[in-house]
């Protein structure tokens, strides 16, 4: 077994990540069942749309809902959408709704239009449009003469200072925070699986490592002339790359035949790369992920590049056609 003040930092690593993941995810549980409450709380005291019109406290983007009669009456929509204004009433007052088509055709019934259904939704404003084409439509309906027709001044007194909009989400209390529970939850849980997962790999890649190989590898990583560069995961020894990141790799510098750099590029920018090492057995490896950002670790990835060149004067440089052409004759297939 490997025994080292690298190695060992690298497991307190992987421990702090768990816990750390242990941590997101009771939290995101905690704020999941907070927002599933204060949800449930404000469906439960939610009013009906003749209380919320009557009070006189705030009326708009409220969770409500009316019992109504099954014979919706439309009166205005728009082109590019099926949803649609509506006179609703539940027996006693008259009220707008605006809803989906699909919800028309459910709510109406013709043969027993008296029978009540409840309709839930969000208070929202009237525009001055919808009160125009309101007042337009419900004379017309109604037949009022001249002298009685209601004008906008009226529009209040009849239909209320809000409608009820049906297809808009009932109510964001609590959303806000079973959003986040969520995701604090599901980044939680893919810390501690990925963490599992890459200690795991790690004691099976020790089990399959020679003792004497093992040895030897302890030693140089003991060794003063090692360099562990925590930010990268990844030491260098007198012999060997060792890379701590998610696949635990011990590469033999003499092993390696080629190094190119991997450039990652976002909307045509540089934004980072890594050092690609491919061996002898053709196997490929990807070291040294960087940001270009960062000078400190631009320096880190030139010191790498040319430590690993200088431990191996046989090794080919750079993504070109012809290391391409060579490797494919120097290694196995």
């Amino acid at each position: 077994m490997l025994k080292n003040k690298y190695i060992e930092n690298n497991s307190r690593k992987i421990n702090k990540n768990i816990v750390i993941g242990i941590g997101l995810l009771v939290l995101g549980i905690i704020l999941f069942i907070a927002g599933s409450i204060i949800s449930d709380n404000e469906y439960n005291n939610r009013k009906d749309l003749n209380t919320i019109i009557s009070s006189k406290d705030n009326k708009v983007g409220l969770s409500t809902y009316i019992e109504v009669q099954r014979n919706p009456y439309l009166f205005a929509g728009y082109e590019d959408t099926t949803d649609s204004y509506y006179f609703v009433t539940d027996g006693t007052y008259v009220y707008v709704a605006y809803m989906s088509k699909d919800e028309f055709n459910e709510l109406y019934d013709d043969e027993n239009y008296t029978e009540l259904k409840k309709i839930e939704g969000v208070t929202k404003e009237y525009t001055k449009d919808v009160k125009e084409l309101a007042i337009d439509a419900y004379n017309e309906l109604i037949g009022l003469t001249d002298e009685n027709k209601l004008s906008l001044s009226d529009f209040e007194n009849y239909f209320g200072s809000v409608y009820i909009d049906t297809t808009t989400m009932e109510s964001d209390a609590g959303v806000l925070e079973l959003a986040i529970g969520i995701l604090l939850a599901l980044v939680g849980l893919i810390v501690i699986i990925l963490m599992i997962i890459k200690k795991i790999m790690y004691n099976k890649k020790l089990k399959k490592i020679d003792k004497n190989l093992l040895n030897e590898i302890n030693n140089e990583m003991n060794d003063k002339e090692a360099f562990y560069y925590e930010s990268i995961n990844l030491c260098l020894t007198k012999n060997y790359v060792i890379n701590f990141g998610f696949k635990f790799q011990i590469i033999p510098y003499k092993d390696i035949v080629w190094i190119y750099e991997k450039v990652l590029r976002t909307n045509g920018i540089k934004t980072s790369k890594g050092i690609m090492l491919v061996d002898k057995n053709n196997k490929l490896y990807n070291i040294c992920s960087i940001d270009v950002i960062s000078k400190n670790k631009k320096e880190i990835f030139e010191e790498v590049w040319n430590t690993i060149v200088s431990k191996n004067d046989k090794v080919l440089i750079g993504y070109t056609k012809e290391n391409i052409d060579k490797v494919k004759l120097l290694t196995k297939k």
